[in-house]
């Protein structure tokens, strides 16, 4: 048993580098059809692609495949080989459809998880920008209120009454609630809460 399980894992790290045109073999042919299949013969069966026994170093048997499908079509495929007692039950091809389906549909969510997070950053780089803009235009808009008081040579304390120095002093706050707020950590829902 140790032997069959290190063996496994041979093929398994093997498999991993591996690559094939999707069209080709009983994989290929699952996606394109988009229909589970159960080869009983896989060395006499047509659709067979032998190259990957020869870099995996495993003589494929038997092969049940069903489609990853998703509303956008068909992803990918899940295929298992090679049963234990040598060939697969028929009702073994309607029990690997039902986790090809949870697995497309996790794929898929993933897919869109990772979309919606990359849109996340892209707006809240966008909204500290604009915090940091709106930040300078506060800046900007006091500075004047500011340079125009001292050069009417009008009294300091009547200052922070002048519409431009409050104008100034509400852009600044909310450019740096804005950025702060942009600036926040970005929850990932694979994290534990607490």
């Amino acid at each position: 048993m140790a032997s069959q399980a290190a063996s496994h894992e041979v093929a398994g790290a093997a498999l991993q580098d591996t690559s094939f045109p999707q069209h080709a073999g009983v994989a290929g042919w699952v996606l394109r059809e988009g229909r589970a299949l159960r080869v009983d013969d896989a060395a006499n069966d047509p659709r067979f692609y032998p190259a990957v026994d020869r870099v995996t170093g495993t003589t494929t048997r038997a092969i049940l495949c069903a489609p990853l499908r998703t509303r956008a079509g068909n992803i990918g495929v899940v295929e298992v080989i090679n049963p234990l007692d040598g060939r697969f039950a028929p009702e073994d091809l309607e029990f690997l459809e039902a986790p090809a389906v949870d697995i497309a549909v996790a794929r898929e969510k993933a897919r869109l998880y990772d979309r919606l997070r990359g849109e996340t950053l892209a707006l809240r780089q966008v909204c500290r920008l604009a915090g940091f803009g709106l930040a300078l235009l506060g800046i900007l808009f006091a500075a004047g209120a500011t340079y125009s008081q001292l050069a009417r040579a009008l009294p300091l304390h009547e200052l922070p009454a002048r519409p431009a120095v409050l104008t100034g002093i509400l852009l600044l706050a909310a450019g740096v609630l804005l950025a702060r707020v942009a600036g926040g950590r970005l929850v990932d829902a694979t994290e534990e809460p607490g």
